[in-house]
């Protein structure tokens, strides 16, 4: 057997590997595709050790073996908007176009005004999924001592973190502060509501125009896949602002040149689609025959060979 020969049943051992993170990302995506704000995940395949056999000359084609294995390269999300569908709750919101809901971890959040132009931190978290409700979170900060109470209850999100919104009003957002939303605010002549965000490449100090946070770079965290982090950010910057009952752009600079709307009474739903992944799976139990096929033909191969040796 050949030295390529010889590492079939390796190359298809690796390969049977890929398919199985193809199938857990194929997985992923079905049971997503019910969760508000899921973004469809994609994944990308590599190659392994390319052979050549004999070279290419100026009268005569070579023989070049392409790679052997099928290996797991990265996986991506999807951005694409999801479908925006209406809801009857107060309490939810859906953003159309680009930016995301900022989030806070009340355990280890302490600041009592947070810049729209703070630098980021694991304490601040990002998500799409606008699913949020009302509840009592104790010692929160931002809100005065006594004020959080089941009379005046704060915006969480479905894992408790605290959905924060911007309370004041200049465009340039050089004196801004986003705050947690009580339900006095929310239902208030201010009308307070959840502010849109982008994480950015920019120090706090810079103009609202700003270098966005390629969304490859966002990466889950520990609440699941509908809340990211950005740990490439250098600041969260406000780019509509939902409070007062009126909504502003930042500038083209924020959005990447696309308008950024908050809807209220609406989520967006998942944007994976599930037919696609059907019929991937279909593929994939193909490729993973193929694959076996292969191994079965090596492990014959050798027999035959030990069977000579004997």
């Amino acid at each position: 057997m050949t030295t390529l020969t010889g590492h079939l049943s390796l190359y298809a051992t690796q390969s049977l590997k890929s398919i199985d993170n193809w199938m857990n990302v194929v997985q992923g995506n079905v049971g997503g595709s019910l969760v508000t704000g899921f973004k469809e995940v994609e994944i990308t395949y590599g190659g392994n050790i390319t052979h050549e056999l004999r070279a290419t000359t100026g009268i005569k084609n070579g023989v070049q073996i392409a790679e052997q294995s099928l290996t797991t390269a990265n996986t991506r999300l999807n951005w694409k908007q999801g479908e925006v569908i209406s809801s009857t709750q107060d309490t939810h919101f859906a953003i159309q176009g680009d930016g995301f809901f900022l989030l806070a971890q009340p355990p280890g959040w302490n600041n009592p005004s947070l810049t729209n132009k703070t630098a980021a931190g694991t304490d601040l978290l990002l998500t799409r999924a606008g699913d949020f409700h009302w509840g009592v979170v104790p010692n929160v900060p931002g809100i005065p001592a006594g004020q959080n109470t089941s009379a005046n209850p704060i915006l969480l999100n479905k894992d408790g973190l605290i959905v924060l919104a911007e309370i004041a009003g200049a465009p340039d957002g050089s004196d801004n502060y986003c705050t947690p939303v009580s339900y006095n605010d929310f239902y208030g002549a201010d009308k307070i509501r959840p502010s849109v965000h982008q994480p950015s490449y920019d120090t706090p100090s810079s103009n609202p125009a700003t270098t966005i946070v390629d969304y490859d770079e966002l990466v889950y965290s520990r609440y699941g896949s509908t809340v990211l982090t950005a740990p490439t950010a250098t600041s969260i910057k406000t780019i509509v602002n939902g409070s007062y009952g009126f909504l502003d752009s930042r500038g083209a600079g924020d959005v990447n040149g696309s308008e950024t709307r908050l809807i209220e009474k609406a989520l967006e739903a998942s944007n994976v689609k599930v037919e696609r992944n059907i019929t991937e799976l279909a593929v994939m139990g193909k490729v993973y025959n193929g694959f076996v096929q292969l191994i079965k033909v090596y492990n014959s191969n050798l027999d035959e060979v030990l069977g000579f040796i004997r």
